[in-house]
């Protein structure tokens, strides 16, 4: 493989990964912010129930309980840590990006040699590897296919502009 073309395929990579990772920065947050609702209306709703019902006052009292139950576990639910290092990383990602495709130009108009192009690859891979090991060795990211979908038509949007 040309050291130019193993260079791109690396940059458009890193582009997905950046938009892989905000897509998942995004549905959890969004799965953060609808337990936050549905306990707050679960709650209120329950003891609002509770005054005017006093006849099913166990099925209310039952709901306020799990509503707390819930807010109390919440710290220890892994989409609300995820949010907190998804967004580091994400803005770890986008930096590194942005210095490859800064470096694309050098690299695409012939000026470097394939040893300092190669060079590059290395150092842009360690730099990966590392962000990864500080934020991903130890939380597990599942795979969204839904996610990973996404941002492969987010990818390709972008790299349409410029082809």
């Amino acid at each position: 493989m040309n050291i130019q073309n193993k260079y791109w395929q690396d940059l458009v990579q890193m582009k997905f990964e950046c938009f892989y990772i905000n897509e998942y920065l995004s549905h959890s947050h969004r799965q953060n912010n609808m337990i936050n609702i549905l306990t707050a209306i679960t709650s209120s709703s329950s003891i609002a129930g509770w005054a005017i019902w006093n006849e099913l006052s166990f099925v209310w009292g039952a709901l306020i309980a799990v509503s707390q139950v819930v807010n109390a576990l919440k710290p220890l639910m892994p989409y609300n840590k995820r949010t907190q290092y998804l967004n580091i990383f994400s803005s770890r990602l986008s930096n590194l990006y942005n210095r490859y495709d800064y470096d694309w130009l050098r690299v695409s108009d012939g000026s470097m040699t394939e040893e300092e192009i190669n060079e590059l690859v290395h150092e842009y891979r360690i730099a990966y590897q590392e962000a990864y090991d500080e934020f991903l060795l130890e939380n597990h990211l599942p795979i969204k296919e839904t996610l990973r979908a996404t941002a492969d038509q987010r990818l390709e949007e972008y790299f349409s502009k410029y082809l």
